[in-house]
């Protein structure tokens, strides 16, 4: 094949291409890293009063670029020089010993001072997943569909430049099975394009749909487009997963202009100080990281399902402990205002006792009803507070009893009725029936008797398939 291409001057072009277009990856930054080295270093000649082309390089033009990046707070500037030099040497130039001097010198003050790297922050992922923003874009240039964006950058812990540029047929949705899956192409991580596939399931209960899920997310992603772009077609299907309502693919900053529209409209601050902005290209992966470790989720598996090779995981989860802070102080205050009131009513009590014990004479009736009013108001409100405790666990213990008498359900799209194998709290969104049946995945009803409702399952019940 390679001998047949190389006789064929067209084919040779289209092969020669291809190699020349994989000398980088799909993620690679290198193009606008030249173009920023080019812009300032054209900037520095004109502030000079200077008048030079960019190339070839010269020890006083690596360094006049590196005053500006230094000044501008660029990080990175190691890839900045990178690319300057591949192209110094793509013009045929060579890269000689004061070029080198100069390039240890530019990176050595360029990172002096830099500081650690600031991480790009999370948003409140679920305040903004149950926004009803409409199908319309919410920014000039930005996505429709703008929810289903939140929900499916969140879970698959998308990269600004993943969001962007995933095309539809990316995302592939098992209806029977209530599963979506998304393949995420090559990446800087993934030279030779093998790409990675994660998937979600449906994660609403039974009785109701939740506003964070990516299952029902993606259904109503793939509807939206249907309606304004027409259905899919096939594996050559070039439509973006978020496209402008024009039908063209978002820029990387349409992505992070949309995260900080979603962070001001929860009242964040974009900017902190000294000029440097909070949400960033990454905001999605971490919000997706502080989300899943407030959850409980296991680091290992939300590492696997980001695709870090790093533990910055452990950067993000840090932050998660506090998103239930508000929750552990409430729990915390209510039983420490408690545990306040059984000491008063004690301490009045003790009060009285010593009272009565001294036998004061003296002591005015007053005074001591007071003691005693004060003993009932705060018995009256320890007992509301501990009658209201006693009824939410006696309602769930009677829960818990009714629940435990349904040995049979009935699925309401088929009206057929089964025998529960497993319920619901035991195995979760996995509870099944004998034959197999997952009806926490579908519209049931629990059942006392057999007899109550629909026709029985033969598999569930072997007697009566006489």
């Amino acid at each position: 094949m390679a001998l047949s291409i190389a006789a064929d001057p067209q084919q040779l072009q289209e092969a020669e291409n291809r190699y020349v277009a994989d000398w980088a990856s799909a993620g690679d930054t290198s193009n606008y890293n030249l173009i920023t080295w080019v812009e300032l270093s054209a900037a520095y000649a004109t502030g000079k009063g200077w008048t030079y082309d960019t190339f070839p390089l010269t020890p006083a033009k690596i360094h006049g670029v590196g005053t500006l990046l230094k000044a501008g707070g660029y990080r990175s500037t190691k890839n900045y020089l990178h690319v300057a030099k591949v192209a110094h040497i793509d013009a045929g130039f060579q890269w000689t010993d004061d070029l080198a001097l100069a390039s240890t010198r530019f990176t050595a003050s360029t990172l002096r001072g830099m500081g650690p790297p600031r991480q790009s922050e999370p948003i409140d992922f679920e305040q903004a997943a149950k926004v009803q923003y409409g199908d319309d874009p919410v920014i000039e240039n930005g996505p429709v569909g703008t929810r289903n964006l939140v929900v499916i950058h969140t879970f698959w812990l998308l990269r600004e430049l993943e969001g962007s540029t995933a095309l539809r047929r990316n995302l592939r949705v098992n209806r029977e099975a209530r599963t979506v899956t998304m393949r995420l192409t090559a990446s800087k991580q993934d030279p030779l394009a093998l790409g990675v596939e994660r998937t979600w399931g449906c994660v609403c209960m039974p009785i109701s749909k939740s506003h964070c899920c990516p299952f029902c997310a993606a259904v109503d992603q793939q509807a939206l487009l249907e309606r304004l772009f027409g259905p899919i077609a096939g594996d050559d299907d070039e439509l973006p997963l978020f496209p402008r309502r024009d039908g063209t693919m978002m820029e990387g900053d349409d992505v992070v202009r949309l995260v900080e529209y979603i962070a001001a409209q929860q009242g964040q601050q974009l900017v902190l100080p000294g000029n440097v902005r909070r949400y960033g290209r990454h905001s999605w992966r971490s919000t997706g990281a502080v989300y899943f470790s407030a959850l409980g989720l296991d680091m290992f598996k939300i590492s696997m399902l980001a695709r870090w090779g790093s533990p910055i995981i452990t950067h993000y989860a840090r932050l998660a402990p506090l998103v239930s802070l508000t929750d552990d102080y409430k729990r915390r205050h209510g039983d420490r205002e408690q545990l306040m009131t059984m000491t008063q009513i004690h301490n009045l009590e003790k009060k009285i006792k010593d009272v009565l014990a001294a036998k004061k004479p003296n002591l005015k009736t007053k005074e001591l009803k007071a003691l005693e009013n004060r003993i009932v108001e705060l018995a009256d409100r320890f007992n509301i507070q501990h009658t209201a405790l006693r009824d939410e666990l006696n309602a769930n213990i009677e829960a818990a009893k009714q629940d435990s008498q349904k040995h049979f359900v009935m699925n309401n799209s088929t009206k057929i009725t089964h025998r529960v194998l497993n319920s619901i709290d035991e195995a979760g969104m996995n509870a099944r029936a004998h034959c197999s049946f997952k009806y926490a995945l579908a519209s049931f009803k629990l059942l006392r008797s057999r007899d109550e409702q629909g026709e029985p399952c033969l598999t569930c019940f072997p007697e009566l398939r006489q």
